[in-house]
């Protein structure tokens, strides 16, 4: 009897803990409950653990993957939109697996580490010749090694429906999510991109993403096979992350998809009380202007950093939504019609990134701004591949994050979005 009894109360104490750790927020928002297109569904974890470190630029975030590639004892999951064999963040990767080598050398590991290397490529492209190029790439930094296996394979993209997603998983235990890609952009100092870095039950959805995605678009003998993560209720904190996602459609058109990323950054506005703080380097999604106005309109201080002169002439296209000068007079010419210039400029603070504090950065080319990040009421984190463009919103394969952590999110808001906020340019209409 006193077995039993002690077991009911183990399990009662258990279903207590297990409930406190969840999201009313994400709750709310019923995006689960939605029925989605395969590979534009949304998970939820909550037993996780989220670095508070932001990993900055080139050195932090490919510094960073190094130092994670280093410590594979299994596989390591590589998805990306562009990969350069002959730029610095390329660089960084070989000498990670140069490094993981000769670490098994003196462990004397006979194992065999798979790196599975998915790379998105246009239809203008021949995946031979890509292929012979990595070749080089192996054969050059002498990647060809005893008990390290490098699997590459390429997302081939039709019109504009690119893999845009970058994503480092390893061993199903630690992950990298960013907006950095392998390329001449992270060539230097690069972009100025973000990484986080993300460990718990919320490798099962970034894993699951990678090798449905390699198994659906890669036509090869060797794939990397499913499997269920255990729950790691003990060994992470209790982060609620819902994961996101998106198809790739490559459909020229302006309407947005219905997936599971749009809709969460659509219903993460609606929820707004407070404030929104918004890191992009483009914003023209007409269904997120929209929202961003009426959350103004509530009382919501809305603050947001863009991009001045990036990629402009593509923004310009057709159905491509335009660019950011054309939204912030949308913005403004919406609101004005229930207040005045002032009070605007008082609710919603548009900013262009700056480096030097003083003039907008207007170049498409490095130190660019090309972070994607959003915080709402200092509770929510959202980051990931997502723009706030149409590309990502109706053509483009993006996976996005959403963090319920009030500490995490207060301490980003105040030691990294303010600083840049406060070192940006605000816009004419508001200086």
């Amino acid at each position: 009897m006193r077995v039993f009894l002690l077991c009911f109360l183990i399990q009662f104490l258990n279903q207590i803990a297990t409930a406190k750790c969840n999201s009313q927020t994400f709750d709310s928002w019923n995006i689960l409950n939605q029925n989605y297109p395969a590979g534009a569904e949304a998970t939820l974890s909550n037993y996780n653990w989220v670095d508070e470190n932001i990993y900055t630029y080139s050195d932090g975030i490919f510094g960073k993957i190094r130092e994670m590639i280093m410590s594979a004892k299994k596989h390591v999951y590589i998805q990306t939109w562009y990969f350069g064999t002959k730029t610095k963040p390329a660089l960084y990767l070989a000498d990670a697996i140069q490094r993981l080598h000769t670490k098994r050398l003196k462990t004397g590991d006979k194992s065999t580490v798979h790196i599975w290397l998915l790379i998105n490529i246009i239809s203008l492209q021949n995946e031979a010749s890509e292929r012979r190029k990595f070749e080089r790439y192996m054969k050059k930094h002498g990647l060809y090694l005893d008990g390290i296996k490098i699997h590459v394979g390429f997302f081939k993209a039709k019109l504009l429906g690119a893999n845009h997603v970058k994503t480092v998983s390893i061993d199903n235990t630690t992950a990298l999510v960013t907006g950095a890609n392998f390329s001449n952009s992270n060539n230097q100092n690069g972009f100025f991109d973000l990484g986080f870095v993300v460990k718990g039950d919320i490798l099962t959805s970034l894993d699951y993403d990678f090798v449905q995605t390699w198994q659906s678009f890669v036509k090869s003998k060797e794939q990397p096979t499913k499997w269920q993560r255990q729950s790691s209720q003990k060994q992470s904190q209790c982060s609620p992350i819902l994961f996101t996602r998106s198809k790739a459609n490559p459909k020229i058109t302006a309407k947005i998809q219905k997936n599971s990323m749009n809709d969460a950054i659509i219903q993460s506005i609606r929820s707004a009380k407070n404030t929104i703080e918004i890191i992009t380097p483009n914003l023209n999604v007409t269904k997120l202007i929209n929202e961003i106005g009426k959350a103004v309109l509530r009382g919501v201080e809305v603050r947001i950093i863009l991009s001045k002169g990036f990629t402009d002439f593509a923004q310009d296209l057709p159905t491509r939504g335009g660019t950011n000068p054309m939204t912030i007079v949308r913005l403004h010419e919406v609101l004005s019609q229930y207040m005045t210039n002032r009070e605007i400029c008082e609710s919603l603070k548009i900013h262009w990134y700056s480096i030097d504090g003083i003039n907008a950065f207007t170049s498409p080319k490095p130190p660019a701004n090309h972070a994607k990040f959003m915080l709402v009421d200092e509770k929510i984190s959202f980051f990931g591949s997502a723009n706030m463009d149409n590309q990502s919103w109706v053509n483009s394969r993006e996976i996005s994050l959403f963090v319920d952590n009030n500490s995490l999110a207060k301490k980003w808001t105040k030691e990294f979005f303010n600083p840049i906020f406060d070192r940006s340019v605000p816009i004419a209409r508001c200086q």
